[in-house]
């Protein structure tokens, strides 16, 4: 490490000195390619991982996180084989990257929650590294500049201004009458106009609606509205363009529920106060990129699709009102009053005692007590205290640990990893269960009455509890958002199948606890974990404060215990959440059954389900089924190693499992997305004769040897939904053992099991999920199909 006393020889050998770009590159992402190493992975992950803590609330972020945990856990297996040489320069590196990216965040200003997040992990990191020159004098002076935020953190809401409240509540309470004083203005001008078709000679022409759902989206309060004639003949053109401006940033659509706001807390509802007082903070935030960006008006409409948020309703509308700041003459009484209202509350803004504890950006955490400038303050503290330019790492001794570490990860990549500890383990499960709370909510968010959606928006979720758009904004939830969970699922799927995380989850990886305890075959529980928590609905509703489903799946896989509250990054608070979410989830139990079943017609086997042990090439395996068409000879089939096409395909039929497929009978575990050898998951078509297949009775009659010949749709390591299946050359030849049928158990009079096979419809839905994640729609069609013998 070269220690440097001054900024003049700092500067004078800068060319030298690894440096880290502004943007999120990474460090030292300007002089060589960080990302790419292992190292610069580590680090960058545990640097972003500190910087986003507390604040981690969108599906991307939560993303990387997955991404940046298991990046983590090949890194530091990688670091705990290096020399120890290594181990010293890697301390060197690592210090260097968490002091500048703190010099970064207090240069750039970051919110004062991400200086300290980032200031305790340097904390705690820099505490567990050994041979560290100087390691307890640094250890010390990051401490003292805890204890220095946390006094400027000390801010308590009863030392502030306590009018600062209710005069923002007030001048919000205003900013909400001038709105509705707009829109009842508004309503007012089109009764005048359309009960007076007089005086507007292209009303009788510009009038007519032939068009129904024109007719049914332009109606108000039962008027006709058409906008081509209502503004035409205002003399006032800038106020016509507000009054427009109500229906183009949908304030009118939120009218009726801006108004019972403004009533309620009118009528001291304190709930409906503590509202009143968040829109007119986000209504303030909102400016951010409402004003300061200078986007347009489309821009804006196209940041999101759904106008149901009344502050960013009012935002939008103030780029039509605000203009008028500059010659207030043409102004009528209600764009005065909203002007005036909405430069009080953004003045008052700052020093407002926000609630709940939200975090403040430094812009609003500035107070003006005697020109007091806390960032200033924390600048000047950390330039006196910190001195960056002494834990400067020269740029070769960064290159040498970057091409030790990655050949030693390249050198085990088919031996597995050791996990260090459990804490890796809890984090994927945090990870899992903000997921879950950001793709899967209660209700749709409506501003409709009646909590009623389009038909458009509801088909942009997914149903478990049964509802429908005429109530999905109040009731039949939960609804999980495709494609935030299709982003997220694709991630989990995606990382379980790049090359350069394999090595976590092969079968030799292992947990090594702190204790020395040492866990068996933790890559490959991992993965399944993984998909068990990405395909089981029940997981989330069956959760309580000791862990419930969850907590029995960690201790399946990983012989491990842990608390509820270590299991959500919000923890109790969020496991509830999402129970609460999940708690109208309709189910059925559905297990493989060895009971046979009978049947009336071939026909009534058509989409359902069972499962085979079976020995292929001396190893006993297992095969799922699924029974697509039948005709008068042969049996349509596909099947697969794995039931991750089929749980796709029973979720698309709205089947909601109680606890996802169960075993039941089966004697092997359910493998889901991988095979028992950990091979990708394929699926195939073939055709059996139906009087080889099953009886009426319910038995199965493949027993013994039986040779397939099949169709596939994979290629390059993936399965190809959408393309023509290709009759393999291979041929299948499988020992049959047992045969299960997959059902759904009910009770009969006396409370006895009883089992009916599970049968899945043949809808739109299903098809559009086999188009997706692979398989065959019209499979007795599917071309090669009747060269397959039987």
């Amino acid at each position: 490490m070269k220690y440097i006393n001054n900024r003049d020889k700092f500067l004078s050998i800068k060319s030298n000195i690894i440096t880290e770009s502004v943007d999120n590159s990474g460090p030292f992402a300007n002089d060589i390619p960080w990302n790419d190493s292992l190292i610069g992975r580590l680090i960058n992950s545990m640097i972003r991982k500190a910087k986003i803590g507390v604040n981690l609330n969108q599906m991307k972020k939560v993303e990387q996180q997955l991404r940046d945990t298991l990046t983590e856990m090949i890194a530091i297996s990688a670091l705990e084989k290096s020399p120890d040489s290594d181990k010293k320069e890697y301390v060197k590196i690592f210090t260097y990257s968490f002091i500048d990216a703190l010099d970064k965040a207090i240069e750039n200003g970051d919110d004062l929650s991400i200086i300290k997040d980032l200031n305790n992990n340097t904390i705690n990191e820099i505490k567990s590294f050994e041979n560290f020159d100087k390691k307890d004098e640094l250890v010390s002076k990051l401490e003292d500049f805890n204890k220095f935020l946390n006094n400027l953190d000390e801010i308590k809401p009863e030392e502030r201004d306590v009018n600062y409240n209710e005069e923002f509540y007030k001048s919000t309470m205003g900013l909400l009458k001038s709105v509705i004083d707009l829109c009842d203005g508004r309503k007012k001008l089109i009764k005048n106009i359309t009960s007076n078709p007089i005086n507007d000679p292209t009303a009788a022409t510009n009038a007519v609606v032939t068009d129904d759902k024109e007719k049914e989206d332009k109606k108000e309060d039962g008027v006709v509205v058409n906008d081509s004639y209502i503004f035409e003949d205002i003399s006032n053109i800038a106020i016509d363009k507000v009054y427009k401006a109500l229906d183009i940033t949908k304030v009118m659509e939120l009218y009726p529920k801006i108004k019972e706001l403004y009533n309620k807390s009118l009528n001291k509802d304190e709930l409906s106060k503590k509202w009143v007082i968040s829109v007119g903070e986000q209504i303030i935030k909102n400016e951010a990129t409402n004003g300061t960006n200078k986007k347009t008006l489309t821009e804006l409409l196209k940041e999101s699709t759904i106008y149901n948020d009344i502050p960013k309703a009012i935002s939008l509308l103030s780029n039509y009102i605000l203009p008028f700041s500059e010659n207030l003459e043409i102004a009528n009484e209600e764009i005065k009053d909203f002007i005036n209202n909405y430069n009080n509350i953004k003045k008052l803004y700052s020093k407002l005692n926000i609630s709940e504890n939200k975090l403040l950006s430094y812009n609003n955490f500035i107070f003006e007590n005697n020109d007091n400038n806390i960032i200033q303050k924390i600048r000047d503290y950390w330039k006196e205290h910190i001195n960056v330019e002494d834990f400067v790492v020269d740029k070769s001794d960064v290159k040498k640990i970057e091409k030790n570490l990655d050949k030693i990860s390249d050198e085990n990549d088919k031996e597995g990893i050791v996990i260090s500890g459990i804490d890796p383990i809890i984090n994927i499960i945090k990870l899992f269960n903000r997921a879950y709370k950001l793709h899967t909510t209660q209700v749709i968010p409506t501003g409709r009455s009646g909590g009623r959606v389009s038909n458009k928006t509801f088909r942009e979720y997914t149903t478990f509890g049964g509802g429908t758009p005429q109530d999905a904004g109040f009731r039949g939830g939960p609804y999980r958002n495709n494609v935030l969970f299709n982003s997220w699922e694709n991630t989990v799927l995606n990382i379980i199948s790049e090359s350069k995380y394999q090595k976590v989850f092969r079968g030799e990886t292992v947990i090594k606890t702190e204790s020395g305890v040492v866990i068996r075959d933790a890559g490959k529980n991992l993965s399944k974990f993984m998909i068990d928590m990405l395909n089981g609905e029940h997981l989330y509703k069956d959760n309580n404060s000791k862990g419930g489903a969850q907590a029995e799946l960690i201790y399946k896989y990983f012989n491990i215990k842990i608390d509820a509250a270590q299991m959500a990054i919000g923890g109790i608070s969020e496991l509830n959440s999402n129970a609460k979410n999940a708690s109208g989830i309709k189910t059925k139990k559905v297990i493989f059954t060895k009971e046979p079943i009978i049947f009336d017609t071939n026909k009534s086997l058509e989409n359902t389900f069972f499962a085979a042990t079976v020995f292929k090439d001396s190893k006993k395996m297992q095969y799922y089924f699924n029974i697509q068409s039948i005709d008068n000879t042969y049996a349509y089939v596909s099947y697969s190693t794995t039931m991750y096409f089929y749980e796709k395909y029973i979720e698309a039929a709205k089947i909601n499992t109680e606890k996802g497929i169960e075993q039941g009978n089966l004697p092997m575990n359910i493998y889901r997305y991988k095979d028992i050898e950990g091979n990708e998951c394929i699926i195939k078509a073939t055709r059996i004769k139906i009087d080889n297949l099953i009886d009426k009775s319910g038995d199965f009659k493949l027993k013994g040897i039986k040779e397939f010949e099949y169709l596939y749709k994979y290629n390059d390591g993936k399965n190809i939904p959408n393309s023509k299946s290709i009759k393999s050359e291979k041929i299948d030849k499988l020992d049959f053992e047992n045969c299960y049928t997959l059902a759904e158990v009910s009770k009969n009079d006396k409370d006895d099991d009883i089992f009916i096979r599970l049968k899945m419809p043949n809808n739109q839905e299903v098809n559009k999920t086999v188009m997706k994640v692979g398989g065959f729609t019209d499979i007795s069609k599917s071309e090669n199909i009747n060269d397959i013998k039987a």
